[in-house]
């Protein structure tokens, strides 16, 4: 025969009752609230506080990074400018002993070619005498043509003339058939060189020498030398 299931009865007074919560305005015992007003200021100044923080760090590293950045570009350009004069100076150091060579190169080239242009005269001036000695052997008859330009530049009123010729020259013309020049008469004169000729007036001499008109010749040479490029 089975068992009786038990039943559970409850009465009235175990029935449940419902929880009433405490209301918000209501302080629990053993608990602290924080004033809004207190917590509010200590989480603006905290704020403050972090925000200073960080613009400090964050204006410190931008700073620093101009700062960086702007003396390393003043030490390139100092760095540089002083290279610069170091290496000028120690250019111009370099450069004196070679600057002097040049200058000593210059005197010397000049030197040189002042004594070519002497040499160069003086084997002019030996070539153009041994060619007038030529000429005055060869054609006698340029001596006359000599004395007729002398004649040429004296007044026509200047009276009685008399022309000296070295011997050797009036012998010369007188070879070749010519004893006077112009109706004067060419007298010999040992003072007088090989193409010299001297005529005389009662008031004055003119002279015409072959060693003048070699000179005269020779200083066109020279200045031509003098005024050619190098």
């Amino acid at each position: 025969m089975g068992k009786t299931p038990h039943i559970l009865q409850m009465d009235e007074q175990s029935a449940i009752r419902p929880y009433r919560f405490p209301a918000l305005t209501q302080r629990v015992p053993g608990m602290s609230h924080p004033d809004p007003h207190q917590a509010f200021q200590q989480g603006y100044q905290q704020g403050v506080e972090q925000g200073i923080a960080a613009g400090q760090q964050s204006g410190h590293q931008e700073g620093y990074q101009q700062g960086l950045e702007q003396g390393l570009k003043e030490g390139v350009t100092k760095g540089l400018a002083q290279g610069e004069r170091q290496g000028r100076a120690r250019f111009d150091q370099a450069m004196a002993p070679l600057a002097t060579l040049i200058s000593r190169l210059a005197e010397w080239e000049q030197a040189q070619l002042s004594s070519q242009q002497a040499m160069l005269l003086q084997l002019v001036e030996q070539v153009a005498q041994q060619v007038v000695q030529h000429e005055l052997q060869q054609t006698p008859e340029r001596r006359a043509t000599l004395v007729e330009q002398v004649l040429a530049g004296l007044p026509s009123d200047i009276g009685p003339l008399k022309v000296w010729l070295h011997p050797e020259d009036v012998a010369a013309l007188q070879a070749v058939g010519i004893r006077e020049c112009q109706g004067w008469l060419l007298l010999p004169e040992p003072e007088l060189a090989r193409g010299d000729c001297r005529i005389g007036s009662p008031d004055s001499t003119v002279e015409s020498l072959c060693a003048d008109r070699l000179a005269q010749s020779m200083a066109h040479v020279r200045s031509i030398l003098t005024e050619a490029p190098c």
